[in-house]
């Protein structure tokens, strides 16, 4: 017969997930900062490619990122952040977890085992749940890339 307060539903949540959870109250609840990821650069290495994203926004949040090449294939990658003290389930399938993205870094290389010339498209947050602000920098290749193409 106790109402519960903010803490208490924090811990719930905690207990639940299994995950560290007070970063994310403390963003969404007590400040204003916003979540904006890109896709900065591909660069190719051999028969992989790095894929370099950025935290644009001040806001860190754990990404899901699909890789999708020109045959077909599809790749799932998820990125916990290292204030998170885990990872999240896998949402799809062939989900890999990466290492994790410490909060305090701006960017972060995804390695894909994968030529560039293979890849049809990367893209940020594929079930398109996150509060990303601006989704046009979310994908490769950018949809201005595509128009100018056409």
């Amino acid at each position: 017969f106790k109402h519960p307060t903010p803490s208490d539903f924090l811990r719930v949540m905690e207990v639940q997930s299994d995950l560290e959870l007070d970063w994310y109250f403390e963003y969404w609840v007590n400040s204003t900062k916003h979540i904006d990821y890109g896709i900065d650069t591909l660069i190719a290495k051999g028969k992989s490619t790095k894929i370099v994203l950025e935290r644009i926004g001040q806001m860190p949040m754990p990404l899901d990122v699909r890789v999708e090449l020109k045959d077909g294939t599809v790749y799932n990658y998820n990125i916990p952040l290292t204030i998170m003290r885990g990872n999240k389930p896998a949402e799809y399938e062939n989900t890999e977890v990466k290492a994790d993205w410490p909060w305090t870094h701006p960017t972060y290389t995804l390695v894909v085992d994968a030529k560039m010339n293979k890849i049809a498209s990367v893209q940020i947050d594929p079930s398109g749940r996150m509060a990303d602000i601006r989704l046009k920098n979310n994908v490769f290749p950018s949809p201005e890339e595509e128009e100018s193409e056409n």
